[in-house]
């Protein structure tokens, strides 16, 4: 699967499941993710417990359900890789000539995974 055609052009919403070293669980709703290549993926994250969470347990979802009248779309599983705290990453998209559209990025931590598994939303027999 190409997911960089793929997130191009779905419309839905994101959910990321975390958990802390413990093994307590969070969902958040996220934007889709940038796809930086063909197996990492990255979100923008604000240091709440889905950020925390990483800090303690690098594994993560992503469920991704489209906007449409079946249910369909993908789930990601992840292993956080990186991060660049949001001044850098502001950083280095001005230096490559690209927009901030959103002030509030220096505030964010921009996060890479590494993506393990893709199974469908729904249907898969794994």
């Amino acid at each position: 699967m190409n997911l960089a055609v793929y997130f191009a052009a779905a419309e839905g919403a994101g959910i990321l499941g975390t958990a802390d070293a413990a093994g307590n669980v969070d969902l958040a709703v996220y934007e889709p993710p940038e796809v930086v290549d063909v197996d990492t993926i990255a979100l923008n994250m604000l240091n709440r417990r889905s950020y925390r969470n990483l800090q303690q347990n690098p594994r993560a979802a992503y469920m991704f359900i489209e906007r449409s009248q079946k249910w369909s779309g993908w789930r990601l599983y992840l292993e956080k890789i990186g991060e660049i705290p949001g001044r850098e990453r502001v950083a280095q998209l001005r230096a490559a000539g690209k927009p901030i559209t959103d002030p509030a990025q220096s505030s964010k931590f921009y996060v890479t995974f590494k993506v393990t598994g893709v199974r469908p939303l729904v249907g898969d027999s794994q």
